[in-house]
């Protein structure tokens, strides 16, 4: 119920945020130039490259926590860990604090969307290869038995 009750507000979350960002980049097009474009293919890296450094500098107390970690699923961790929906909330949020510029405000509201746009497109669309490239996609030799049974 609650998985079911989670993935409907951040359905809505991404909706109002898109119908959002949407009206204010067709509003405030003029304020942004070509290299907006480029920036925000930076801040992708920057976003992708400091994740794996949060999880790698915490790896060891990882490994030792909970179900414990290993890098194959640290791995999984680093690139399929999708961010949007709270970066989303927060750059609504910002666009809307008039003790901004305008352009700053619109900088953080297309910053963040693209940045939405390319983890769901890039990471989303290749996390599986990743999981097969790292040898999750196997399932264990007692769900293969089952699916074959039935």
């Amino acid at each position: 119920f609650w998985e079911m009750m989670g993935y409907g507000a951040n359905t809505v979350i991404f909706i109002l945020a898109g119908v959002i960002i949407g009206g204010k980049m067709c509003e405030d097009i003029d304020l942004l130039d070509w290299q907006d474009f480029g920036w925000s293919l930076l801040l992708y890296a920057v976003v992708n490259i400091v994740r794996g450094l949060t999880v790698a500098i915490l790896f060891p107390l990882l490994q030792r926590l909970g179900y414990g970690l290993d890098v194959p699923n640290a791995s999984v961790m680093v690139w399929g860990g999708l961010r949007g929906a709270v970066g989303l909330a927060l750059a609504m949020v910002v666009s809307g604090e008039e003790t901004f510029q305008k352009k700053d405000r619109v900088l953080v509201i297309f910053h963040i969307g693209m940045i939405v746009v390319m983890t769901l497109t890039v990471n989303g669309s290749t996390t599986g290869m990743v999981l097969h490239f790292v040898g999750l996609d196997a399932g264990s030799a007692n769900k293969e038995k089952i699916l074959k049974d039935t």
